[in-house]
Parts: C-alpha cells; structure tokens; sequence
C-alpha cells in the first residue's frame, strides 16, 4: 500500500463525510454501532476493481481462463437424410462479474463474456463452408454462488486445485502453515445449478448461423467447460493470507467470510476477517442478508462514492489488539470503557508504577525556607480517561483527555530554627481543559496513515497538567515563593508517552496478487472514526 494521492476533491470529501455521518447517527443502528457485523476487520473492493482484475488475468496465458471454445454436434439434412457436422469456433473476451441485489442465502453473481470472435463450419457446405459470426454475441451464466478455496497461482499463470468451500461458512486459516485462501467463482460447488442464456446484440438483427445454434447443446459444451475443466483459481476475485508481519500487531487473519452489496449504482464485494488476539464475534449465519440490509437501511454502502475500496477496523478489535498492547508496553493497563451506543471510543488507563515527587525546599527573605513535602503515589485508583471522537464527518478524529489526582501533600516554613507554620496542600492535579477544569482537553494528538499501514502518536507532557489547591496562598509565605511551591508540584506531573503504533493488515488484505499491497489509501481523507475506524481509497494498478 502506498499513498499515491496527495489531495481529494470537494466531492469526494464530501461523500466521505456523508458515510461518516449516517455512520455515526444511523437510521437503523447497528450492535454497539458497529458496522462490521461483528468480525475484527472488513475490507470491500468494488465490482469495477475485480473486474479490471479478470481483465489482466484474461491477457496472460494459461491462467484457465475461459478464452477459446470450439465443439462439433451433428445435424439432419431434410433433403438427403443425411447427417453432417457443423463446427463453432468461439474467442471470449475477458468476463464481467455483476453480483446479485437480491442474493440472500450466500453471495452469488452473474458473470458475463462477450464472443469477439467466431465463425461456423461446416464441411460439406460447397460455398463458404467458414462462414465468420458477427460480433456482439454475449454468453452470461446466471446464478453462480461465491466460493472459497486454499491454493496459489504459479508463476505461470497456471491454477493449483484443491477444496471449494461454499461462501455460507466461514474458512479457518491453519495456524501451523503459511496459506493463502481465495475467494472463487464456484462452478464447482456441487450444489451449483447456474443458468446459461446467449445475448444478441443491442443493435441489429441476430445473424442466421446464431439462430442455427443448437442452444441446449451449447449449453452442454459451455457446462462441461466450466465443471471439468476450469481451475477454482482461475476465476479468484480476491485473497487473504495469514502471513504475519514482524513489526506489527498480532493482525494475522485466522478465519474469514465474505458478502457481498449490491444497489442500483455497483456492486461491491466485502472480505470479513477475524485476526488472532481479536473477537470471535463475527455474524456467521444469514452474513449476506444483513450485510446489504445494514447499508441499505442507512443510506450509504460499504465503499463512499468516487473510491474503490475501502478498510472498516472494528473498536472492539482496536482496543484489545492495538491500545490495550501498546498502553501495556508502557507499564499501564488500558480498559475498554466505550459507551455502547455512542459514537466515540473511550479508553480508562491506570499506570501500573507507582508516582514519586520529591521533597523540595525555597529560601526567601534571608533566612525563611518554605518546604514541601514529597510524596509517592500509587496511581491505580487514578485512571486517565482518553476519549476518541469524531468531531465533524469532514475533519480529522479528535483525541480527548481527563485525569484527575488528588493528593493532599505538607509544607512548613521556617526562620532559622523557628518554625512559622505549616499545613496542607491538597493539590488536584488535572490533564484538563484550560478554563473548565471538569472537562477534557483536547490533545495535540496525531492519528497518521503512512505507507505501510497507520499509527497513532500521542504524548502528554507537564506543560499540559493544571493543579488546583484547597486553600488560598498562605500569609506566613511569600505570595511569589508560594507560587514557586506550586509550579513545583505541577511540573512533577506524570509524563505519558504512547509511541507510534501501527497495524500491518493492511498489507494482509490483498486484492490483485498475492502477497502484495492492495489498498490504495487516500492521504488527505486520513482516517475516519465514526465508531469503528474508516479508510477509503482505490485498488492499485496492475
């Protein structure tokens, strides 16, 4: 993945912010407003994208490809009685997948290829006995259901077959062995029972050697082809492997399903990942039903308008796999705290490591020394509370955070040997809006997208604490060595560090070949949080 854009259009930040929007206050909301049904990951590609795909396959040789069809079938002579054979020879242009609106049981298609090139035989026939077809002619197979299957693609373009796995059950990966799962065209599946039909021309009149055609036994011939002698790799639309990468989170992929939408605009294919560390939670039964109902209930689909693809990161998954491990690596323990049917992301962190200030000591006037007490501060019964949230559907997401300490610290002041007086401190430490110290702050806190996957980058310094006091300066003490005391406890607030984190899936998620990157995500859009985490892009080109 690479981030070839630097830019977006007005219209296309506009159709983002539109998704974001009714993501976050949906007709019809979904489980925790959640939009991925439950799995750790989504990743949809659009109709165009696969179909470009089957396009670069179609060029390269022996990829199985339905590209040339010729069959012999005898018929009749009225006059003579006799029989005689008439030939067809058949070149396909590349195949064109539209899926099914009204799929409802599993996802199915129709896939669709134009006959560029043919021409009829028939031997005993003394003039032209090759006659050319005219161009135009479509062949569409109606009803074919989505499949999966493990295997690779050589080098050679050639296919390697094994297993088809109907789309209506989720696939486990191995967890011992490297594997690469596809998502197939599934002629195979033994249930399948698709239908054939021949499209003439939009214009003009069929030709007579079309109308001769046998249909039922091209249909045979086509059937045979397509049960016997296409490869289930062949014809993948997308694959997913569970290769792990080394400097990332534990995102590997260990069971996955697929459904697909459709409207009256495209269709769009979408890959639903449970990775290892994450939730098993994923909608398994009845997946592609409420997958399309779910999009077309609010409004919106899967991928916003003028892009191609697009990433949906579950919050649950977030928090478990990426926030709670990287707050760990930091000595503190974060929790899910996320209010169900709000769209923010809110996490309560306590610092596992106790919290020392040091004593300190100020002279003035001469001979007077005003002293602090330090103190050690276990701060489990102090959680800092960070909050992530989607201000505006057209702005960046915004991180928020409060964390309120209060502990009640000695002073005394002296002259000399006598003592002047002495009392307590009880400071309130707060990471907390400037003026309302009962409210969040808004940190200068970056959620960024880079060319390998995203990370977030936040850092709270002492600058960025206030501390309140119980009580008003005391009269014993300089009202500016007092004021010294006190910036010297707030300036003791705890440092918090969460470095850079990022997530490799989406190097996982792949779409034209295997192994490579996929996505390409749009710099400028960045990452969107309307609950679950969003980026958009396009597919890369081949």
């Amino acid at each position: 993945m690479s981030l070839g854009y630097t830019t977006a259009t007005p219209e296309m930040k506009a159709s983002v912010a539109e998704m974001v929007d009714r993501m976050m206050k949906p007709k019809v909301k979904p489980d925790g407003l959640s939009f991925t049904m439950g799995w750790d990951v989504v990743a949809s590609y659009s109709e165009k994208q696969i179909n470009d795909l089957l396009q670069v396959r179609h060029r390269q040789s022996n990829t199985g490809m339905l590209q040339t069809l010729s069959f012999t079938y005898q018929e009749e002579d009225i006059q003579t009685e006799e029989y005689f054979d008439i030939t067809y020879d058949l070149r396909f242009g590349p195949p064109l997948v539209q899926f099914d609106a009204h799929s409802l049981g599993q996802p199915m298609c129709t896939l669709e290829m134009e006959i560029v090139e043919g021409a009829q035989t028939v031997p005993t026939r003394k003039r032209n006995p090759v006659r050319p077809m005219p161009p135009g002619w479509k062949l569409r197979l109606h009803d074919i259901p989505l499949a999966s299957v493990r295997g690779r693609i050589s080098e050679e373009g050639a296919a390697v077959h094994s297993d088809i796995i109907s789309s209506d059950r989720p696939v486990h990966f191995s967890m011992t062995e490297k594997e690469t799962q596809h998502v197939v065209l599934g002629f195979q599946l033994a249930n399948t029972s698709y239908k054939l039909t021949l499209v003439p021309p939009a214009t003009g009149e069929p030709s007579p050697m079309m109308k001769a055609l046998d249909l039922p036994r091209f249909e045979k011939y086509v059937n045979k082809y397509f049960q016997d002698d296409v490869h289930a790799l062949s014809y993948s639309i997308a694959s997913l492997n569970n290769v792990k990468r080394d400097d990332s989170p534990n995102l590997q992929p260990v069971k996955f399903q697929f459904a697909t939408f459709k409207d009256h605009e495209r269709g769009i294919l979408s890959l639903f990942i449970q990775v290892k560390g994450g939730f098993a939670t994923g909608r398994t039964q009845g997946l592609q039903s409420h997958w399309q109902n779910q999009w077309e209930d609010n409004g919106i689909q899967p991928i916003p308008k003028r892009f191609t693809a697009s990433l949906l990161l579950s919050s649950n998954m977030l928090h478990r796999v990426l926030f709670q491990q990287a707050f760990k690596g930091q000595g503190w323990e974060a929790t899910n705290m996320s209010p169900t049917n709000e769209a923010e992301n809110r996490i309560s962190a306590t610092l596992k490591k106790p919290w020392t200030v040091p004593e300190q000591n100020y002279d003035y006037d001469r001979n007077s020394k005003f002293h602090v007490d330090g103190f050690t501060l276990e701060l489990e019964k102090w959680p800092l509370t960070l909050t992530i949230r989607q201000d505006e559907p057209k702005g960046s997401p915004q991180v928020y955070a409060h964390w309120t300490i209060d502990q009640d610290v000695d002073w005394k002041a002296h002259t000399g040997i006598v003592p002047l007086g002495s009392g307590v401190i009880k400071a309130k430490f707060r990471l907390c809006d400037e003026r309302d110290h009962n409210q969040p702050r808004r940190l200068d806190c970056k959620i960024r997208l880079d060319d390998e996957s995203f990370g977030l980058d936040m850092q709270l310094n002492t600058k960025v604490f206030r501390m309140d006091q119980g009580k008003d300066h005391k009269s014993e003490i300089d009202f500016l060595t007092w004021e010294r005391g006190m910036a010297g406890l707030w300036t003791q607030s705890p440092n918090v560090t969460l470095n850079s984190v990022g997530l490799g899936i989406l190097r996982a998620t792949n779409l034209l070949t295997p192994g490579g990157n996929s996505i390409d995500f749009n710099e400028e859009i960045g990452i969107k949080a309307p609950k679950d985490f969003l980026l958009v892009g396009d597919v890369l080109e081949t």
